[in-house]
């Protein structure tokens, strides 16, 4: 059943370019393997690219990339961290790829929350050996564009591009921190987001190695553009923030309005009036025995939809003491449709 649905996904890649597809949010991440094999003095990692693309509507079909937005293999550019100095290009396939979907509708919301939410996409390098770097390495991929429209960025928000990266800490990190491995997000993208509504969204990570991990929201990064959109080797470090449309920054990316929990990572709030994307990004801060020693980065663009969530008002009746049962009915004056439960 996998390979008939990855077969059909093939079929549209190739034959329906009408549906324009654009990159939605990435992150990178990596494991310690251990010692190096050809080199014992190296140290051996498996680093993995997930990257978010768009979906629309509730059919399948619209949900897998473009043509010219699935790109495999690609390059992951290293650089040395100590001077951004260009070290190699090393090319990654694809692994896996498949619809981030929800099933089923969200019974106390207005409208049909269900459909295809992201089609994911998954680079693994299952190892690599890189020699003893005081400093450590810098991880970069670069890819233009995002999709036209989005609410927070500067317009036209479809020629920016995106750069997604990590660095591994070095030997002269404290805590033996080049033997980490970084917190790995889970991938539940699809809460429902009201616009002008109340709303949830975690952002919550694992950590391995059971480091402490705190959470804050970070300015997102742009690479790539319509003339270079997919860079055969990222830039080089330091990267250019995103050009955020005032009021929204990166420390704000949904107004004053929305916050991220430090501790647990949830976003919640009143999200903007405004329906459409919102991009998000989240700085994620490894401590081990209270020190930091390595960061990570997420990006996503959530959107903001035309929806209300339904909200009971129950407003208790008095009664007397000849009986215990005490009959309630929803008083609030947009009514939730038949059957809804609580």
């Amino acid at each position: 059943m996998k390979r008939f649905l990855l077969a059909i996904i093939t079929f549209f890649v190739l034959s329906a370019p009408s549906y324009a597809a654009h990159i939605k949010g990435g992150f990178f991440t990596y494991q310690y393997l251990g010692p190096g094999i050809v080199d014992p003095t190296a140290n051996r990692y498996k680093i993995t690219l997930t990257v978010y693309m768009g979906g629309t509507g509730s059919q399948p079909t619209p949900c897998v990339p473009s043509p010219g937005q699935l790109s495999n293999p690609i390059n992951f550019t290293i650089y040395n961290a100590a001077n951004n100095q260009f070290l190699q290009d090393v090319s990654v396939s694809i692994t896996d790829q498949y619809i981030l979907y929800k099933l089923n509708d969200e019974p106390c919301i207005t409208g049909d929350q269900s459909g295809c939410y992201y089609y994911i996409v998954i680079y693994d390098l299952s190892s690599i050996e890189l020699p003893a770097a005081p400093q450590g390495y810098i991880i970069a991929y670069q890819r233009c564009c995002r999709i036209a429209g989005i609410q927070n960025l500067v317009a036209p928000s479809g020629a920016i591009g995106n750069t997604f990266t990590i660095k591994i800490p070095g030997t002269a990190a404290p805590q033996n921190a080049f033997m980490n491995s970084s917190p790995q997000f889970l991938i539940n993208d699809t809460a429902v987001v009201c616009a002008g509504s109340y709303f949830q969204y975690s952002f919550q990570a694992a950590d391995v190695n059971g480091d402490s991990l705190s959470y804050q929201f970070c300015d997102a990064y742009q690479g790539g553009d319509q003339n270079n959109s997919a860079p055969p080797t990222a830039s080089p470090p330091p990267y250019s923030f995103v050009p955020y449309q005032s009021p929204f920054s990166g420390t704000q990316p949904m107004g004053p309005g929305v916050t991220i929990n430090p501790v647990t990572g949830l976003i919640s709030g009143i999200a903007p009036a405004a329906n459409g994307e919102y991009v998000l990004c989240v700085c994620v801060n490894e401590y081990r025995n209270g020190i930091l020693i390595a960061t990570s980065r997420k990006e996503l663009h959530i959107r903001a939809n035309n929806c209300v969530p339904l909200v009971a008002f129950l407003s208790p009746k008095p009664t007397t003491c000849d009986g215990f049962t005490v009959n309630f009915q929803n008083d609030n004056p947009n009514p939730d449709p038949p059957g809804t439960e609580y």
